[in-house]
Parts: structure tokens; sequence; C-alpha cells
């Protein structure tokens, strides 16, 4: 065999790799939210506003920023997402999806809210609900 034959062989079994890998990421993500999500109905942003949210004086457009942030960030769909989801207990396995989720939402949060999250902060919001209180808190005092 000629080298050109050797290369091609070559990156078409990487390819195929990479896509093998890919779908059984994608298949193992599925999975791993059908069990966190397990039973839970598919809200809208307007739903899961209304039901967690629109009676505690949070804004909308707090809640949805934060929840669009999570949904661009990971790829993943949080339409069964409640407010009381824990990021070390439930859906601690999106921190396993990517291992630099939490940086990336981080900054993404102090892009789209003109705040700063010092590290200690970060480190005390354990659920959704804290962290959109902790989010609306931060805008406040910047206002």
């Amino acid at each position: 065999m000629n080298l050109s034959i050797q290369l091609a062989i070559g990156i078409v079994v990487s390819i195929l790799i990479v896509v093998i890998v890919g779908k059984y990421s994608e298949r193992k993500q599925k999975q791993l939210l059908d069990l966190a999500f397990k039973g839970r109905e598919s809200l809208t942003t307007e739903q899961f506003y209304q039901r967690f949210f629109e009676n505690q004086g949070i804004p909308f457009d707090v809640v949805e920023g934060v929840k669009n942030i999570f949904s661009e960030e990971l790829a993943i769909d949080f339409s069964r997402l409640h407010d009381d989801d824990d990021f070390s207990k439930n859906i601690r396995f999106i921190w396993d999806l990517d291992s630099m989720a939490d940086v990336e939402i981080v900054l993404a949060l102090e892009k789209k809210f003109s705040i700063r999250i010092d590290d200690d902060e970060a480190a005390n919001i354990r659920t959704f609900r804290d962290l959109v209180h902790f989010v609306n808190d931060k805008t406040k005092r910047s206002e």
C-alpha cells in the first residue's frame, strides 16, 4: 500500500472514532438528563418563571438569562429543570460532561449581567434557585 492510501485510511478511521465517541457522549448525556429529570414535564421559560420565581420579585429577564446561559454553554435541554435542582447532587453530571463548563458559565453570567462572581461566592451556590437569587442580588447592587 502506498503512503497516500495509508494516510486516507488513517483519516477515515480517525473520523469514525470521533463520530462514535460523539454519539456515545450524546446518548450518555441524554440518559443522565432523563434520570435527573425523570417524570417531569417540559416547561417553557415563561412557565418555569411563573412556577418558580414570579412571586419572589425576581425579574423575568434574570431568570431567562441565567437559564439560557446554561442551555447555550452546555448545549443541553433544560426544559425540565426545577428551581431546587442541585449542582452538587442531581445535576452534578453537567460538570462531568464539560470540565470547563463552570468557568464558561461564570464568564457568561458576568458578561451578560455586568457582574463579578468571586470563587468564594460561586462555591456557596448549590441550587439553580440560589444562582438566580445571587445574580438578581448582584444586579441590584450594581445599579
